[in-house]
């Protein structure tokens, strides 16, 4: 069996068995579609190290906010906050 029908039959079945059958019958061409295309774990992985790292980014962004919100909130200037959190 070749890989075009084996994922044709394993989708089917997957419908049959009511696994995940409400997406496949709206989406099972999308999902073909993308299984008979070229899949490369690297460029997978890849992208998936990108998102995670913008993810970490914008956590480190919201906390250094929160510390100084908290600082300002103790009454240290912005520029005292900014030289202890070793800002510029």
């Amino acid at each position: 069996m070749g890989r075009e029908d084996a994922i044709r039959e394993a989708v089917s079945d997957c419908v049959k068995r009511n696994v995940l059958k409400r997406f496949l019958e709206n989406n099972g061409g999308y999902v073909m579609s993308m299984l008979l295309t070229e899949w490369n774990w690297d460029d997978a992985l890849r992208v998936q190290k990108e998102e995670g790292g913008q993810e970490g980014i914008g956590i480190g962004r919201k906390e250094e906010r929160q510390k100084i919100f908290s600082l300002w909130e103790k009454g240290i200037p912005l520029s005292e906050t900014k030289k202890k959190l070793g800002l510029k």
